[in-house]
């Protein structure tokens, strides 16, 4: 080691792509990882008396169809929606490529999955809203979007902003009453030595601002709740 070292190996630890959207592989991982996520939670507070239950049923069922959903991803300041169609033997992803047929099991965090003809194992962290998809060395970090959050505005409802994971308050940019945009910044939370931009998921008022910089937060906290639209 010395300090050219990075000049030499730039190419390799720096890549074009760095800030490019995530690839499709990665965009499958991410999908799996979350539907197999879900399960789990699912499985953890089935009934043991009746373990078939309907209620514990995350493949989105329907009377003669196939069940669908679509996942929004943001990658690098981009949105990407994944329709997910659940089929008997295997899922089926639209991802921006094109269509792909998988299948997956994950356990400790390992993700094993088959991806049309290909076998693709990688690690999965999910915190939050936040998931790490760990392959061939790198790590991808993606953000899992919840509408949810919008509708609680655009619908009149109010709505909070929270935490996605535990860490440092280090820059507040707005106090109650403020108006804010639909993406606007509204806070920074230092977690994992990263910065991530807490932003309001839609047009709205904000109605009290719960957190200051230095404050620590834990995941799931309310930072930012916004007033009810008149």
């Amino acid at each position: 080691m010395d300090t050219g070292f990075i000049e030499r190996h730039q190419s390799v630890l720096l890549p074009d792509d760095l800030n490019a959207p995530a690839n499709d592989t990665v965009l499958a991982l991410a999908s799996l990882g979350v539907l197999c996520n879900r399960e789990h939670q699912a499985a953890l507070t089935a009934s043991p008396d009746d373990p078939y239950s309907p209620w514990m049923n995350t493949r989105g069922w329907r009377l003669n169809s196939d069940g669908q959903e679509t996942l929004r991803f943001v990658s690098n300041g981009v949105e990407l929606k994944i329709q997910i169609t659940h089929l008997a033997d295997c899922t089926r992803l639209s991802l921006p490529g094109g269509e792909i047929s998988a299948r997956a099991t994950m356990q400790d965090g390992a993700l094993t999955t088959t991806l049309g003809d290909q076998t693709v194992t990688a690690g999965i962290d999910i915190a939050g809203s936040r998931i790490t998809v760990m392959l061939a060395g790198d790590a991808h970090i993606i953000d899992l979007h919840d509408p949810l959050h919008d509708a609680e505005l655009e619908e009149g409802g109010g709505g909070n902003v929270i935490a996605p994971m535990p860490g440092k308050i280090t820059t507040v940019m707005v106090k109650a009453g403020d108006k804010v945009s639909k993406g606007g910044p509204l806070a920074i939370l230092e977690a994992m030595k990263m910065e991530n931009t807490l932003i309001a998921p839609a047009d709205g008022v904000v109605a009290e601002v719960s957190f200051s910089v230095g404050d620590q937060v834990d995941e799931g906290a309310v930072v930012v709740s916004f007033e009810a639209t008149k």
